[in-house]
């Protein structure tokens, strides 16, 4: 998101093909300045809160709409006047987006720093190089998805919008000329057309790959050339003041409802993102040239002040509500987030006045040249930051040993779990265990079950038994169900479903599945994909066995607890509510129990292993780091778990080995080549 001050307006611009020529409008329009408040306080509210604003984040498209409308109107004033040249654009995106940009990176490197293990750091080094190029929407697009937890840990995830935005705006002034120049009859129904297509293309992504759609640029562009098609509109002066102010609260109307009726869960973009963008131009157009009722309402002085300082608003709250979170080594309590909200808004006043707005007045000079400076200078502290790998020596010998435990994920994670390219086939699923045996136990699972697999097979290999693990990321086992992230999955737990039942071996099916991460919108569907699954699969003749759910750290354990040992603190002090863990999973235990009691299942229960009355820990005296990351058990904690399965299920009745006092398990090369 960028913040175009309205020195220049599209209200000044001649309307192109063929219109008649628009009014003079004043030179800052309010309505716009409290549009931008609405945006980036919604933004804002969602970040700290999910459930404070549910479809807070289409704040962002409001951004995109906005900027469509304010650059290609001032493009097309320069151009009727025969004023546009190329550098002179670029001159001032450098004016208006580095000062800022670059010095929330400083900053935010500088705390980071002292916060961040150095994997965490050196990953902050690579995705602010990106930034710096703006091509940080791809980065983050190969990581994960925008509305994974993971995304709290990242200090620049924000930046993914000024990406798709720069990316934009480098072919976006030179088409616009070439239209300009060569077709201006045919000027506003070619960007029609580029809307059309880009919002076809982003409604065919989003059912294939929800993060390429909501990070990549060509899926985004639709929501820039609506405000840029605005731009070309006559002003609706000659309408009655009653249409406008109707057009206005119409437009109002769609963005409230996005705010409060969109979620994680709302398929996003495509379709769904046509509501705030419209919404958002209809109130840029019944505001052209004279005030509407609706944008008189969003014309007062607390939206416009923060829209006046909405990009620096937008830079830094991120930032400061995660770091905020590393620094707390706890999920911050309201009173906290509101405090690392109140130093955000600070930072963005500060940044504003100081820096913002000096830049802005400015005309003229090397900005290009010291932008190019600037950016030569960032890269080269990412770089060495990177090739040091998050300078590790800042941590004792003890404090990097925890922070080690990032890596004790399944030796076999990357051979056997299916990230979900492409439909995995049910003969192509790891054999566990021992290598001789022929598997009579199959887990099938989201990526939760992966290490679980793993270290049942440790257990078994024991017996001179052997298991089938069949994983697959964020693809729980149920039947025609398919995450909003992974819309393979329905296929892929078909085939599952097929290859289990058909594999006369099998004589046990263990489900396991992060129950939590799918929400409460899916739930249901999730549900009765899973009583499905698990009634079909006890209809055969075959034991279920239900693993209940595992804990859910908001951060990622290795590194807070690397920090609490830096720190001198009790790393068991990483923990959460037994309480709170058992109510938010109410829903599923209650379903355990009902679908227990239909097919005769085995419940399972990781948190009696990892949690006591009061609370549940990513630390064990004798275990160690329990997860390798926030909601990933490590081989540890995995064999903790598997250890509360029955004997015959490679569980141990003495728990011995469960209290870190058994055997060293066998290594697990034991299982690894053979398929099933």
């Amino acid at each position: 998101m960028s913040r175009d001050i309205l020195a220049e307006t599209p209200s000044g611009a001649r309307a192109v093909a063929g219109t008649r020529a628009v009014a003079q409008a004043p030179a800052l329009r309010m309505d716009i300045q409290g549009l931008r408040g609405i945006a980036v306080l919604s933004v804002v509210a969602y970040h700290a809160n999910r459930e404070l604003l549910s479809g807070g984040f289409v704040g962002v498209d409001i951004f995109f709409v906005i900027s469509g409308y304010l650059i290609a109107g001032i493009l097309l004033k320069e151009m009727e006047a025969g004023r546009y040249t190329l550098a002179g654009f670029y001159e001032r995106r450098v004016r208006r987006l580095f000062p800022a940009l670059f010095t929330m990176l400083a900053l935010t490197g500088a705390v980071s720093a002292f916060v961040l293990s150095p994997r965490a750091l050196q990953e902050f080094a690579h995705t602010a190089a990106s930034t710096i190029l703006f091509v940080s929407n791809i980065d983050f697009f190969s990581m994960s998805g925008y509305f994974d937890s993971d995304a709290h840990q990242r200090p620049l995830l924000h930046t993914w919008s000024l990406a798709v935005e720069e990316q934009f705006y480098l072919l976006f002034p030179i088409v616009l000329f070439i239209l300009v120049k060569f077709a201006r009859k045919s000027l506003r129904v070619i960007l029609a057309a580029g809307i059309i297509l880009s919002f076809a293309a982003a409604g065919w992504m989003v059912k294939r790959n929800a993060s390429a759609a909501f990070y990549l640029a060509p899926f985004r562009a639709d929501e820039l050339l609506i405000g840029a098609v605005l731009a070309g509109v006559p002003f609706p002066s000659a309408l009655p003041r009653w249409v406008r102010s109707l057009v206005s609260l119409i437009g109002l109307a769609l963005i409230g409802y996005t705010l409060v009726a969109y979620s994680e869960y709302t398929p996003f973009p495509g379709i769904a993102a046509l509501t705030p963008c419209i919404g958002a131009a209809l109130v840029l157009f019944a505001g052209a040239g004279e005030q509407s009722l609706g944008g008189g309402l969003i014309s007062i002085a607390p939206l416009t002040g923060v829209g006046a300082i909405s990009y620096s608003l937008y830079l830094w709250h991120w930032p400061a509500l995660v770091l905020g979170r590393a620094m707390l080594a706890s999920e911050p309590t309201f009173e906290q987030t509101t405090a690392l909200l109140g130093i955000a808004l600070i930072a963005a006043t500060l940044s504003y006045v100081l820096i913002e707005k000096p830049f802005l007045r400015q005309r003229g000079g090397p900005a290009l040249r010291l932008g190019a400076l600037v950016m030569g200078v960032g890269l080269a502290c990412a770089a060495i930051t990177v090739k040091s790998h998050g300078f590790p020596q800042r941590f004792d010998t003890a404090a990097q040993a925890q922070l080690a435990a990032a890596d004790t994920y399944s030796p076999l994670r990357g051979e056997c779990h299916n990230l979900l390219a492409s439909v995995r086939a049910y003969s192509e699923a790891c054999v566990y265990g021992d290598r001789s045996a022929t598997p009579h136990i199959a887990l099938w699972s989201d990526s939760h079950g992966t290490e679980l697999a793993a270290a049942l097979g440790e257990r078994l290999a024991r017996r001179g038994q052997a298991m089938v693990g069949a994983t697959s990321s964020a693809c729980p086992p149920a039947l025609d169900f398919s995450p909003i992230v992974q819309p393979r999955c329905a296929a892929q737990n078909a085939e599952t479903f097929r290859g289990i039942q058909a594999d006369t071996r099998i004589d046990t099916v263990i489900f396991a599945a992060n129950f939590t991460s799918y929400g409460e919108q899916q739930w249901p569907r999730l549900a009765a994909g899973m009583a499905r699954a698990m009634e079909a699969v006890a209809a055969s003749g075959k034991q279920v066995v239900i693993v209940a759910p595992t804990p859910i750290f908001f951060a990622d354990p290795p590194s807070e607890i690397g920090l609490l040992t830096q720190r001198g603190q009790d790393p068991r002090a990483f923990r959460i509510s037994r309480g709170r863990f058992e109510t938010t999973n109410a829903r599923v235990t209650a379903f355990i129990a009902r679908e227990a009691g239909l097919t005769h299942a085995i419940a399972v229960r990781p948190a009696r292993a990892l949690c006591d009355a009061t609370y549940c820990y990513a630390y064990g005296d004798e275990a160690g780091v329990l997860y390798f990351n926030h909601d990933h058990l490590s081989m540890a904690g995995a064999r903790l778990v598997a250890a509360q399965f029955p004997a015959e299920l490679g569980g141990d009745d003495t728990r011995a080995i469960a209290r870190g006092r058994g055997r060293t398990p066998p290594a697990l090369s034991v299982g690894r080549v053979r398929r099933a």
